[in-house]
């Protein structure tokens, strides 16, 4: 609990929590974060992290539920866990950038925003809710497996694809307002469970989508 500026200095933590159940905190990184296990939020006080210009590996659960400010600008978030079912949520905050990085089961608990860019290295991606990315690359050979609800949006130019299936219930490829290229890569087809809506915004620049 309280206020903590952490330089790791390359040793890796197993859990993390910010705040008690009965005061908040504040976690400030400088440099890069990795923590094995689960990150947790307690409710008893005001509570932040910060993890600008740096990276932050997960290992395990992450729950943003109960935090109030996430300042994420010019960094990135790697989950990688390892042969099992992790749970994520964002709490309603956006992520930079992220990358799923080892054999696991990536389940997102409520709809998540990347501004920057995604990728699905490895493992699995799951979950029935929204997913936007908006620094317009998806991409690895990872498999993303979201077939029973909810709408994956891509804004912005950039790839798309990989060497795995992936399956989508709704997908959307751009948000209506400006221009942008979506290109196609890797060997794998796109599976849509529901719809698939191209923005006219987005249209002319579909580049060999497979479906």
């Amino acid at each position: 609990a309280g206020d903590s500026n952490v330089f790791s200095d390359g040793k890796s933590f197993f859990h993390v929590q910010i705040g008690t159940a009965s005061v908040g905190g504040t976690l400030i990184t400088f440099d890069d974060l990795d923590i094995d296990g689960t990150l947790t939020v307690n409710n008893g006080g005001t509570t932040s992290l910060s993890i600008a210009d740096d990276t932050m590996y997960i290992g395990g659960d992450l729950n943003f539920t109960n935090l109030e400010s996430f300042t994420s600008s010019n960094s990135t978030v790697v989950f990688d866990g390892f042969n099992t079912v992790f749970g994520f949520s964002s709490g309603g905050h956006a992520f930079d950038n992220v990358k799923f990085d080892n054999a696991a089961i990536w389940y997102s608990l409520d709809d998540m925003v990347v501004e920057g860019t995604m990728a699905v290295a490895a493992g699995f991606l799951a979950g029935s809710v929204d997913i936007t990315v908006n620094g317009g690359h998806v991409t690895g050979n990872g498999t993303i497996a979201m077939t029973n609800a909810g709408t994956f949006t891509v804004d912005g130019t950039g790839n798309f694809g990989g060497d795995a299936e992936w399956v989508f219930y709704n997908l959307r490829l751009g948000d209506g307002v400006g221009a942008a290229t979506t290109s196609a890569i890797g060997s794998a087809k796109v599976v849509m469970a529901s719809v698939l809506t191209v923005s006219t915004a987005c249209s002319s620049g579909i580049v060999a989508l497979k479906i």
